[in-house]
């Protein structure tokens, strides 16, 4: 069994301690526990309430908490190992640094033009074991139910810094590479 921990900073920052065989099944527990009895199940797909009166279906754990989570906050994922639980001091995790954040989002837009010139393109990152993945998306919220649209993802690899690359993977792959171990936040080189 893993240890996992989920940094939020909604309307006041939380912490969740999460017990789970693998990275997916933390993701699936988190948002099990955030959406209570309002959550539904179904053929492998989760609908969550989209504040309309309806429901918003989800066929991946990553694509509901980029929707519901990750464009609005910070929301950020650690996995906890038992040098933390033995340690006098360890750091754990920490929010993402907006100065970093803002050269994640400077390198990728310069790379790959905003369609929409003088306007600020809206974008969240993942940190992958390769490199900060830096996604672009759309909100329309005068439209029912306000779906985020991904427009693009740009993976910049620490590798190749900064140089980017468009990335093509599904959840599963960003699932598979996510950076959650216990060694912090990764720096621009």
């Amino acid at each position: 069994m893993k240890h996992y921990a989920v940094f939020a900073a909604h309307a006041h920052p939380t912490v969740w301690l999460i017990h789970a065989e693998t990275l997916t099944a933390a993701l699936v527990a988190y948002i099990e526990d955030s959406w209570g009895p309002n959550l539904s199940y179904h053929e492998g797909k989760w609908g969550v309430p989209d504040g309309w009166g309806g429901q918003s279906v989800y066929g991946h754990p990553l694509e509901c908490l980029e929707d519901t989570e990750k464009y609005d906050c910070t929301w950020n994922i650690t996995e906890l190992t038992k040098n933390h639980g033995n340690a006098p001091v360890a750091e754990a995790m920490a929010a993402d640094n907006p100065w970093e954040i803002a050269e994640y989002v400077k390198v990728a837009s310069e790379a790959r033009p905003h369609p929409q010139p003088g306007r600020k393109p809206r974008t969240f990152v993942w940190y992958l074991r390769d490199g900060p993945l830096v996604t672009f998306y759309e909100r329309n919220r005068k439209k029912k139910g306000h779906r985020i649209k991904i427009i693009a993802r740009v993976l910049i690899p620490w590798a190749t810094w900064p140089q980017v690359m468009e990335w093509t993977g599904t959840y599963d792959d960003i699932v598979e590479q996510l950076s959650v171990g216990p060694h912090g936040m990764p720096q621009v080189p």
